[in-house]
Parts: C-alpha cells; structure tokens; sequence
C-alpha cells in the first residue's frame, strides 16, 4: 500500500512539472517610439504608454510603429516585449500626413 502511495505521489509532482506553462498572447500595438526616463517607450494610440523591452528602438524614436509582443504589467507600468516591429504606414492614424493623391502637383515653393 505505502508503494502505491509513493507511485501515486511521483505521478502527480510528474504531471504538474509536465504541465505546459500558459504564455501571454501576443498584442499587436501602435503608437510613437519615445525616450523617457524609463528608457524606450511606445506612446499608443489608445493612450496607454509601454516599455520597450526585447528590441532596441531607439533608432525609432519619433516614428509610428506597429509592434507585436507579450504585454506584462507590472510595479513600473505595462511592459511590451517586443517580438516584431514595423514602421506604421501611416494610413488612418491621427497626425498623419494624408498621402499625396496619383498625379497631383505640389503647391509652389515660396
């Protein structure tokens, strides 16, 4: 009986450590690259600020981008590991330049 307790025991210590870790989903967020006094920074269009972590941004600073990352909150802020980022086409985003139409002149230079 004592043995079957035993095997019983390993089973279960077995199964948890074998137990896949749950990881974050990946979030795709946009915003302006910043430097802060936290380092790197993206500044997103829904207002939230996260640290960069994962990649160096910092050749991005005032640059929209799409970045694509795990997000962990913690005692300093929203982190964003970052796993892929691109510059951001512009294209509906607030202060954006409106993209020069086909074929259209540019107004005269003063």
């Amino acid at each position: 009986m004592k043995n079957i307790i035993k095997i019983v025991t390993v089973m279960l210590i077995f199964g948890f450590l074998a137990t896949p870790m749950v990881f974050a989903e990946e979030q795709t967020i946009t915003g302006t690259v910043a430097q802060s006094d936290q380092g790197v920074v993206i500044a997103a269009d829904d207002g939230a600020t996260y640290i960069v972590a994962g990649q160096d941004l910092s050749d991005m600073v005032g640059k929209v981008v799409k970045a694509t990352g795990t997000v962990e909150e913690g005692e300093t802020g929203k982190t964003l590991t970052v796993t892929s980022v691109e510059e951001a086409s512009g294209e509906g985003e607030e202060g954006a330049a409106p993209a020069e139409e086909e074929g259209a002149v540019p107004p005269p230079s003063e």
